[in-house]
């Protein structure tokens, strides 16, 4: 199977990865939709740490680098 059989990133879907080569470690794939305006992604987010919360470990990092620098609030 590929990733894009499996993850059509629609909003709010999560894909969990499980690397071969690091057993233990997870990486989620967290689906934007769409509409992937700072207030969504947020939303997204916040929906994934609460439905996962018991899984994931004290600290997590989140990748944005996808994003226009002008799409981020400062």
């Amino acid at each position: 199977a590929t990733l894009q059989n499996d993850f059509s990133a629609d909003a709010r879907e999560v894909l969990i990865l499980y690397p071969s080569n690091n057993p233990g470690r997870r990486f989620y794939l967290l689906g934007l939709g769409k509409k992937q305006d700072f207030t969504e992604v947020q939303n997204a987010c916040r929906s994934f740490c609460h439905r996962y919360r018991h899984k994931l470990p004290a600290k997590i990092g989140v990748d944005l680098r996808h994003f226009p620098d002008e799409a981020m609030p400062r």
